[in-house]
């Protein structure tokens, strides 16, 4: 057939018409739903001329049937690096069908995406020599569309055809390159070779492509993850014919994923399960326990003068001890218990199929691990020890946060015995009325989350240089009662805490403070303050909460330089990785952070630069003292001088008279906040 000039290249260059003439298969150049260009093998393909076929969108010439194919296809293409590859039907003008390949990419020019997509005759009633070289045409074209191997097999004779990049994505030499069907089910895992022969029959029997990915054995020691894409035709006797695919390399993907689901599950400093995967495991526990066929054990272990370390040498030294010291744990635990990090010194061991009496010799024996265990640290050395509650896990058990509670309660109980003990909870001992108290609590703040029993108060926080600083106000919580008393939060919070309810307090006051911001920025005495509102490390950690807060924030309108969120240095520091995380994505938001109850330890330096905080508020304990302390003096000075060096400002809170608020002044701290400066009051301000 004699060389047509189609259409005009959308691009005017005579290279390109030249190119795509070459070409034994059929180009399509489309953009904004419409075909802009088309080769002259295009108008062979369609049996049309090319006037008619630039009247009709992409999608009109696919068959009704492959339609939605197509257009997940053009999806895909947007969100994957892996080729456009797919076999389907061309459907003519004059209602004739053909098989094709259909391969596509995307290029950009003049700044708008067009794509150019060629596709490659495979009807059966072309003779088989045709057949094979448009097969070989076909690979190069799903080659050109991306980095992968494109292939073909023929079950008949057993052969393969590969692109030349196979030895690159399959990762062996050139002359291990599989050339048969044999050959590669040989380097494929018989579990996945089952799964790879499963889907080329279901892509036969209904002409759908299949995908899948299936791990390739390069070595004894070393496999790839190849992610296949393909279709299977089958022959006029029913058997299959031949089948097409595209190979990709996604083994740095699979890694990666892996790594992620570790670290979403393994506390980042000992390796262990971190909370969040130890209460999964425990609510499993739970269920099994609950059919009455087999018992567990909670072992709830808490370290003994782990802050001494601490404040002795650092967090740093601390760090390395929690290291350590779960290593030894990890050494005398039995391979089917389960081991984790609950938070900062605190650990956690479900002793499967433990009734009471085997679970004290097991917890006895981390007792004796601990006790034996030695930290040195620069020429120091440290020894600990532990105290140890232990639950059963029956079918008599609550939820997870019952279990842990009474957990943690007889772990206080073995610590106030004399520490380095073991505590059994049992009916009727103080862990139990702890529990009592801790119900009594919960049921009282879930009503007050149902019926907006809780109120907002807030404190000023006032700017020493108000040419240059913001007045900031921060929103604060109160309980009110039947009575309408209101109950100071250091009442609630902590057995909000050991109930796990924080996010949704959090949720609560973030959910009714923001409207009643909003209303303040469009009054007219509203002013220019910054509203901080308080996180909990729960909701630093919880998932959930923060896409919630997100949504939230999504929808105030209120300019993000308005709100800042405060969150403790405990807090943060707990469960770091969670932390910056949490707070990287809200600071990508716009939103800023201030770090409260900084500096009590002085230790804390070292973790600054990993958490995107603009504002330290300097820990109460410092500051009440300032006026008449030399040396807690020169310690909110040094607090205050590393801000400044890391352009954070700084605020002291527990500003209470005026010998504080004088020193602090001449300090030069950016802010104060305490009953000198402002008491709490309802929020908003009437």
């Amino acid at each position: 057939m004699p060389v047509v000039q189609a259409s005009k290249p959308p691009f005017g260059e005579d290279w390109f018409r030249k190119l795509v003439e070459s070409f034994q298969a059929a180009v399509f150049v489309y953009a904004r739903g419409k075909i802009v260009y088309v080769n002259s093998e295009a108008v062979r393909l369609c049996g049309a001329d090319a006037e008619e076929i630039l009247k009709l969108r992409p999608i009109e010439l696919v068959h009704p049937e492959d339609r939605e194919a197509f257009v997940q296809q053009e999806k895909r293409l947007r969100h994957s690096a892996l080729p456009g590859a797919l076999a389907m039907r061309l459907l003519r003008p004059d209602g004739q069908t053909r098989w094709v390949i259909f391969s596509v990419t995307t290029i950009e020019r003049d700044g708008r995406q067009v794509a150019v997509g060629s596709a490659m005759d495979i009807t059966r009633r072309v003779e088989a020599e045709r057949q094979l070289r448009e097969s070989r045409e076909w690979l190069e074209m799903a080659q050109w569309a991306g980095r992968s191997v494109a292939w073909e097999w023929n079950p008949a004779t057993d052969a393969m055809l590969l692109s030349g990049s196979a030895s690159e994505i399959y990762g062996v030499p050139e002359e291990r390159v599989p050339r048969t069907g044999t050959e590669m089910r040989a380097m494929i895992p018989p579990d996945d070779r089952t799964v790879l022969d499963e889907a080329v029959v279901e892509s036969a029997a209904t002409g759908r492509p299949f995908s899948i990915e299936h791990r390739l054995i390069v070595s004894q020691e070393d496999h790839r993850w190849i992610s296949v894409r393909g279709q299977a035709f089958r022959g006029p006797d029913g058997q299959i014919e031949r089948v097409f695919g595209v190979s990709a390399d996604v083994t740095d993907q699979r890694r990666a994923e892996a790594e992620r689901a570790y670290l979403a599950s393994h506390d980042h400093l000992t390796g262990l399960l971190n909370r969040r995967e130890f209460e999964r495991r425990l609510e499993q526990s739970l269920r099994s326990a609950r059919n009455g066929t087999v018992m567990h054990t909670l072992c709830y272990l808490d370290l003994d003068d782990f802050k001494v370390v601490n404040d002795t040498c650092g967090h740093e030294a601390g760090d390395r001890l929690l290291g350590e010291l779960a290593a030894t744990l990890r050494e005398n635990t039995p391979v089917h218990d389960v081991l984790g990090r609950l938070g900062g010194d605190e650990f956690g061991c479900i002793f499967h199929d433990c009734p009471p009496r085997e679970a004290e010799r097991r917890a006895q024996r981390l007792l004796d691990a601990v006790s034996s265990f030695r930290f040195s640290w620069q020429g120091k050395v440290f020894r600990i020890g532990a105290s140890i509650g232990l639950v059963s896990i029956d079918a008599g058990a609550g939820n997870t946060n019952d279990v842990l509670g009474l957990a943690d309660g007889a772990c206080y109980v073995a610590k106030a015995h004399g520490r380095n003990k073991i505590h059994c909870s049992d009916a009727g001992d103080y862990e139990v009325e702890q529990r009592h108290l801790r119900s009594h609590w919960i049921q009282r703040l879930n009503v007050a989350l149902e019926e907006d029993n809780f109120r907002l108060f807030f404190q000023p926080i006032v700017p020493l240089d108000a040419t240059r600083n913001p007045p900031m106000r921060e929103i604060l919580l109160r309980l009110q009662d039947q009575s309408r008393s209101l109950i100071e939060p250091g009442e609630f919070l902590p057995a909000a805490e050991h109930s796990r309810l924080m996010p949704q307090i959090d949720t609560w006051v973030v959910r009714h403070a923001l409207p009643l911001i909003s209303t303040l920025e469009r009054s007219s005495s509203g002013g220019d303050f910054v509203y901080t509102i308080n996180l909990s490390g729960q909701s630093l950690g919880s998932v959930t909460f923060m896409e919630e807060l997100q949504d939230l924030l999504s929808r105030t309108g209120i300019p993000t330089q308005r709100i800042c969120f405060e969150v403790t240095e405990t807090a943060a520091i707990s469960n770091l990785d969670a932390a910056r995380h949490f707070m990287e994505a809200i600071r990508d938001l716009g939103y800023r952070f201030i770090l409260d109850d900084f500096g009590s330890g002085l230790s804390s330096f070292g973790y600054l630069r990993s958490l995107p905080v603009e504002f330290l508020k300097i820990d109460g304990s410092l500051v009440s003292g300032v006026g008449d302390d030399d040396v807690l003096r020169e310690m909110v000075q040094a607090v205050h001088r590393i801000g400044r060096t890391m352009q954070m400002k700084t605020i002291a809170e527990s500003v209470e008279n005026e010998a504080i608020f004088t020193a602090l002044r001449d300090i030069e701290v950016d802010y104060c906040q305490g009953y000198w400066t402002g008491r709490p009051r309802p929020f908003p301000p009437g």
